[in-house]
């Protein structure tokens, strides 16, 4: 029969055993979680130095208890605060711009709510003002290559009488759909007087517009 010693020895035998086994399994988590947060921050850290605000916050949200993130994203906060004014007065409302996305980020942001708030109703103004000038704009201007598909309607050929999509539109790949705008005038007695029209690819005027003339014998 062992000595009570014997059996201590024993006892701490299989402790260690069973620490052995069930440490690796208890660790090797938390060295994956810490490796991914580290991760994660490094994007958010490259994100920042393009600089890519939106895709930044993105990624340190993810890790906000990591390092200084709360620090990276207060100072984020900050930055975009000053820049949104500066789209405004420059009129990027178009063109993929981040503006209104930025004033979302800080409509979620307590400290930036209110000035977020003002600062939206100012560029929905501003906005409203710039499309007024440019749409005066287009009202007097001959549609061209390049001009965008949603302009057209505004130009100076107003409203097509048709638009046609090409043979099997939807089934076609995105740069081969085109759309065939055409205007028929007509005179007082329902002769065709002009016709013009213009192809569209990709969200654009493709080629140069054409405008064909009818004379009509008396």
């Amino acid at each position: 029969m062992g000595t009570k010693s014997e059996k201590f020895k024993q006892i701490v035998m299989i402790v260690s055993l069973s620490l052995l086994i069930v440490s690796p399994l208890i660790i090797h988590p938390i060295i994956t979680a810490k490796l991914e947060e580290r991760k994660v921050y490094n994007k958010a850290l490259l994100a920042l130095e393009e600089p890519d605000y939106v895709v930044a916050l993105r990624y340190f949200e993810k890790v906000a208890d990591y390092k200084d993130s709360r620090k990276k994203m207060d100072a984020i906060y900050l930055e975009i605060s000053k820049l949104v004014p500066e789209m405004i007065e420059k009129e990027m409302f178009y063109g993929g711009t981040y503006l209104y996305k930025y004033l979302s980020i800080l409509s979620d942001v307590p400290k930036y709510e209110q000035q977020a708030q003002e600062m939206n109703e100012a560029a929905e103004l501003a906005e409203a003002e710039n499309l007024v000038e440019e749409r005066a704009k287009l009202s007097v201007t001959v549609p061209y290559e390049g001009m965008f598909e949603k302009n057209i309607e505004f130009s100076s050929w107003g409203k097509p009488t048709e638009i046609n999509k090409e043979h099997h539109y939807d089934s076609l790949t995105e740069e081969r759909r085109v759309k065939h705008y055409k205007w028929v005038e007509k005179d007082e007695l329902g002769r065709t007087r002009t016709i013009k029209s213009l192809m569209v690819q990709q969200g654009a005027v493709w080629g140069e517009p054409q405008v064909h003339q009818y004379y009509q014998n008396n």
